[in-house]
């Protein structure tokens, strides 16, 4: 019986502790639409774990809308997708926009960069 009060405490703890470094890499980028001239926004994600799965991407708290993702092999992918190590995939939020925070949402945690 006194394991188990041990146990529950232990488990507490430990989800309580920082997160650490995320599984992938994130590279943010302001663009301007060359035609129209209005900005948008690109978040490139790389794999850095063996596997890694991306739930959701949200720029600015969810008022850039993902318009688009491209893949090293291909586009017209849907969230969630799995990034193996090395693997990456682009995603093109709607204009206009410029990135003042982006938080990736995975199987692994949450992460938030403000810029």
């Amino acid at each position: 019986m006194n394991k188990h009060f041990l146990f529950f405490p232990l488990i507490l703890a430990m989800a309580g502790c920082s997160q650490g470094e995320p599984p992938f890499q994130v590279d943010t980028y302001d663009r301007v639409n060359p035609v129209f001239g209005v900005e948008y926004v690109e978040v490139k994600v790389t794999g850095k774990s063996e596997e890694v799965e991306i739930q959701d991407i949200a720029v600015n708290r969810g008022n850039c809308e993902l318009e688009r993702i491209r893949e090293q092999m291909g586009a017209g992918k849907t969230l969630p997708r799995t990034l193996e190590f090395g693997e990456s995939a682009e995603f093109s939020f709607s204009a206009p926009c410029k990135a003042s925070e982006v938080e990736v949402v995975t199987d692994q945690g949450d992460w938030t960069w403000e810029y």
